[in-house]
């Protein structure tokens, strides 16, 4: 029996813990970042700026909700506001669920968190595939056992992995407006 805790509090830690701390604090950096983009460069340099990072926001929402049964009513990955009408929205997941049911309403609290954890988990599988000396460095970091910051890298490669994430870190991990209750 304590091997099966450990397995599960480590899986705890590594899967939903150190995401949600990471995401975050990513969050509040995306959020001062698109403040900052829409005061210099206007509304609709958030949807050019941020739109790969909208869609995995979405994404992760939807994927989310579909673990928890909700039924799905409507869905904009990325979408084209009109902020003179008031509408801001640059993506949305429009889901119910049955009010009766514990299982879908806890869910909602992980569809609210579901950008956080799908950004970070999207973060993290750019870095390994585009720069994995990076990846390896912050593995080592990780596990405590410090090497030396990576010197073999190839500069377009990281010039994509920089795009990327400057595009996640405005698009994806800004919080979403809590759904209403039915």
């Amino acid at each position: 029996m304590t091997k099966f805790l450990q397995i599960f509090l480590d899986a705890s830690l590594y899967l939903l813990l150190i995401p949600l701390l990471f995401g975050s604090a990513l969050s509040l950096v995306s959020h001062r970042n698109k403040s900052l983009v829409v005061i210099y460069f206007g509304f609709f340099a958030q949807v050019i700026g941020g739109g790969i990072g909208i869609i995995i926001h979405e994404l992760s929402h939807l994927i989310v909700a579909l673990l928890f049964r909700h039924q799905i009513k409507g869905v904009a990955l990325l979408r084209i506001p009109r902020p003179n009408d008031g509408d801001t929205s640059l993506g949305y997941v429009q889901h119910a669920w049955q009010t009766t049911s514990l299982y879908q309403r806890s869910g909602n609290f992980f569809i609210g968190v579901a950008p956080l954890i799908g950004g970070t988990v999207a973060l993290v599988a750019l870095t390994r595939w585009l720069v994995p000396p990076i990846f390896a460095w912050g593995q080592s970091l990780a596990t405590g056992v410090a090497t030396t910051a990576p010197r073999d890298l190839v500069w377009w490669k990281d010039l994509i992995w920089g795009g990327l994430l400057t595009n996640l870190t405005l698009g994806g991990f800004s919080p979403s407006p809590p759904a209403p209750d039915h």
